[in-house]
């Protein structure tokens, strides 16, 4: 992955988990984090360097995914705990 792991990828990863189950944020990041080979160098950069933040790449396009996803209505988000129920 010389660019990095893309939103289709990570749109096919969480396809995989269980439906109806809650999911914390920190919870999906670190299953992504664990999958072998899924993430490279490229995606642990910094995702803007116009922000005073460290925020790695794939953060930034799991962030776009399922913000994608509860548009569509195939995973549901609560703001208040940073959960989310896939279905």
């Amino acid at each position: 992955m010389a660019n990095g792991v893309s939103t289709t990828q990570i749109r096919e990863f969480l396809a995989t988990l269980p439906v109806n189950k809650v999911f914390h944020l920190s919870e999906i990041m670190e299953l992504i984090e664990k999958e072998p080979g899924f993430l490279s160098d490229e995606d642990w950069k910094a995702h803007t360097n116009t922000r005073p933040t460290t925020y790695p790449q794939w953060k930034h396009r799991l962030q776009n995914v399922l913000e994608d996803l509860k548009k569509s209505g195939k995973v549901k988000h609560d703001p208040d705990s940073h959960t989310y129920t896939f279905y």
